[in-house]
């Protein structure tokens, strides 16, 4: 039993880049049937793909362009990046904010997350009233 399926034969394209180095790239995904053949009967689609630098390194961003044509993808580039980039910075603040929620919690019940205590096994620090040894700040 395979675990990884044939290309579906009715959603096949053929792709196309067209990049700005400065910028980044679109690609045109256009679409064909089975036989290689453009295929009327869908729309093409445009995917952006721009690399941002963070203070971890690059990260890839790639976005869905609403348009129709490759001058519409053009001239909504950038706002589908700026909406992507919003999506994703969402989505950091959200996983921090359950980071955070999860480390507070764990500290406030006195959950030692697995840390080593100064006397080499796992619990409080000796001395101290427990607790994680966490600083929540």
């Amino acid at each position: 039993m395979t675990r990884i399926p044939n290309p579906d034969p009715n959603a096949l394209y053929r792709e196309e880049t067209i990049a700005d180095p400065r910028v980044g790239s679109i690609r045109r995904m256009i679409p064909i049937t089975p036989d290689g053949l453009p295929d009327p009967a869908r729309h093409e689609r445009y995917i952006g793909e721009i690399t941002i630098m963070t203070p971890v390194g690059a990260l890839p961003l790639s976005f869905e362009i609403p348009a129709t044509t490759l001058s519409e993808a053009i001239a909504g580039f950038s706002a589908a990046a700026e909406k992507q980039l919003e999506r994703m910075q969402d989505e950091l603040r959200r996983l921090e904010l359950e980071q955070s929620s999860l480390l507070a919690k764990q500290a406030l019940v006195g959950g030692n997350l697995g840390a080593p205590s100064l006397s080499g096994g796992s619990g409080p620090i000796p001395g101290s009233r427990g607790g994680s040894g966490l600083i929540i700040p």
